[in-house]
């Protein structure tokens, strides 16, 4: 285990990082005053009582632009030399959101809502893993640039950023079963709870 560390630390580094800012983050939000926890939890309410958004195919369309346009602007970012530093926080806030939803969810609702808290997170949990993998590779790709521009290395420059165009290719893919699951499949499971 200490040796495959030691091979990929850049993707322990990075792993560590995100599970500690998850981890500050839920405790940052036991600090936002209760006034705005009530309203919070009014507009989760609201929102539990009102399920018939789901069926819209329009909002299929909405889903992928709101999950593809991130990675994409990710993968750019991964391309320049000085995206490491926007990539970094882009996730960081990513995660700062997903834990913000997971507490709230988790302490205004009652445990009869559990798997509707459950399906409604698992969606933005499988794009934020997504997203820990675009940045990873991203950091990778902007690092080993860096490598071939400043310390005048030489790799396979060609095949690498073909592999990092499929690798795109492939996590829009994901994106697309992720809304069609969002969309389409949710909806049936939780109108049978």
């Amino acid at each position: 285990m200490i040796r495959m560390m030691k091979k990929n630390k850049l993707f322990f580094s990075f792993l560590f990082l995100s599970l500690l800012f998850f981890l500050i983050s839920i405790f940052l939000t036991a600090l936002i005053p209760n006034n705005i926890q009530s309203e919070i939890n009014h507009n989760i309410q609201n929102f539990l009582s009102n399920k018939s958004y789901f069926n819209t195919h329009q909002s299929f369309f909405i889903s992928i632009i709101h999950h593809s346009l991130p990675l994409i602007v990710l993968w750019l970012l991964g391309i320049s030399v000085i995206g490491i530093g926007v990539i970094l926080i882009f996730f960081l806030l990513k995660i700062l959101l997903f834990s913000w939803n997971c507490v709230f969810l988790f302490s205004h609702l009652t445990i009869s809502n559990f798997i509707f808290i459950f399906l409604y997170l698992l969606v933005p949990f499988l794009y934020l893993i997504l997203l820990f993998f675009l940045s990873y590779y991203s950091m990778s790709y902007s690092l080993l640039l860096i490598r071939c521009l400043i310390l005048k290395k030489s790799f396979s420059l060609h095949s690498i950023t073909f592999n990092y165009l499929k690798i795109l290719f492939l996590f829009l893919f994901i994106v697309f079963l992720l809304s069609l699951f969002e969309l389409y499949f949710i909806p049936i499971i939780i109108s049978i709870f």
